[in-house]
């Protein structure tokens, strides 16, 4: 299941995920992305894995392949926040596909993802 977090900017996408992910999910999920995608040309992405247990099925996580690779272009930053060691490796098995760039928070870690994903690109440069 998910959850879309309200932010200041349309740029800006956050997701509570919880539980399990299902195909359904990830096919009410997707056009929302890409009408994101498709409005600005950089995207800054929040996943908080709370209470994560995965997707519902294979064909769960097809969809949810699919549609991390119609937006993949534009995300400039992914926070994933989560709790668990596996989020944080599945996290690093990410970074080598992502075009932007990725980093793992602790829980405890959550407004500061909020504020690396919103703060200014040049920051990155630094």
């Amino acid at each position: 299941m998910y959850e879309l977090l309200d932010r200041k900017t349309e740029s800006c996408i956050g997701l509570r995920i919880s539980g399990r992910l299902t195909e359904e999910d990830l096919r009410r999920l997707r056009p929302f992305l890409e009408e994101r995608a498709r409005e600005h040309e950089a995207l800054y992405v929040l996943l908080w894995m709370d209470d994560w247990e995965g997707w519902a099925s294979l064909s769960a996580l097809w969809e949810d392949l699919k549609t991390d690779l119609s937006i993949n272009e534009n995300v400039k930053r992914l926070a994933v926040v989560g709790e668990a060691n596996w989020e944080q490796w599945m996290t690093k098995l990410t970074e080598p596909f992502a075009y932007g760039k990725v980093r793992y928070f602790n829980e405890s870690e959550l407004e500061e993802a909020w504020a690396w994903i919103e703060s200014p690109v040049e920051a990155d440069a630094q």
